[in-house]
């Protein structure tokens, strides 16, 4: 029975190798399609997007996409990413014929949000239909992962932000946020609704003992924040 079980899995593994050698195999040229995808992507995003280099890469969990130095630009703001890596979901990619993403990692970058003042945050009683058009832009994505970004949003801004998305559980972000005023880490914890009667689990956790807040003495604070 082990001998089987053992055999079996020895197969699959050697058929998913051969199918990443095969994928890997008719992508060798791909960074010659970079100028196509840039102007393809300026097309659709209305900007002018630049990419330094494209390749394909295989790994342990499989082949992936990687696109260095990507560079957004339009007149509201502009977002750099020194690293894109892409880790393809490679059963559905080979039965579709085009690229799945089981994985999508961006290390590294900044975001820059030209006229903000900061004062985009919606009314509490919107925070759960917001929150449902977050999770539906991110659910085809599959996991997602941010690693050390600062985004300039105006009067505040934050620093080396994290962020890990796990389908169908949720997401958990860590940032510093930084005014002429404070500077403070912040820790979010989203879990998503597992039952159309669920609500979004939304738990933020800041550390105040920095921060200057007039006739507070408070170390630590946390809201919990059902949506």
């Amino acid at each position: 029975m082990i001998r089987h079980v053992l055999t079996t899995k020895a197969i699959i593994l050697v058929v998913l190798a051969a199918m990443q050698g095969l994928f890997l195999a008719a992508l060798p040229m791909v960074n010659y399609w970079r100028t196509d995808i840039e102007a393809l992507l300026s097309d659709r995003l209305g900007a002018t997007v630049t990419i330094s280099e494209i390749g394909a890469r295989a790994s342990w969990t499989g082949p992936y996409l990687e696109a260095l130095d990507l560079v957004i630009q339009k007149d509201a703001g502009s977002l750099e990413v020194r690293r894109v890596q892409m880790l393809l979901d490679l059963p559905n990619t080979i039965a579709s014929m085009q690229p799945v993403i089981g994985q999508l990692i961006l290390d590294e970058g900044e975001l820059i949000q030209r006229g903000s003042d900061g004062s985009g945050i919606p009314d509490p009683t919107e925070w759960a239909g917001l929150l449902d058009q977050i999770r539906n832009v991110i659910q085809p994505i599959g996991a997602f992962q941010i690693h050390n970004f600062d985004v300039l949003l105006g009067e505040f801004s934050l620093k080396r932000l994290s962020i890990d998305i796990t389908p169908d559980v949720g997401v958990l972000a860590q940032a510093r946020v930084v005014t002429e005023e404070i500077s403070v880490p912040i820790d979010i914890d989203w879990r998503y609704p597992q039952t159309t009667t669920d609500a979004h689990d939304v738990r933020v956790q800041t550390r105040l003992r920095q921060a200057l807040v007039p006739m507070l003495g408070l170390d630590e604070f946390t809201a919990t924040v059902d949506a």
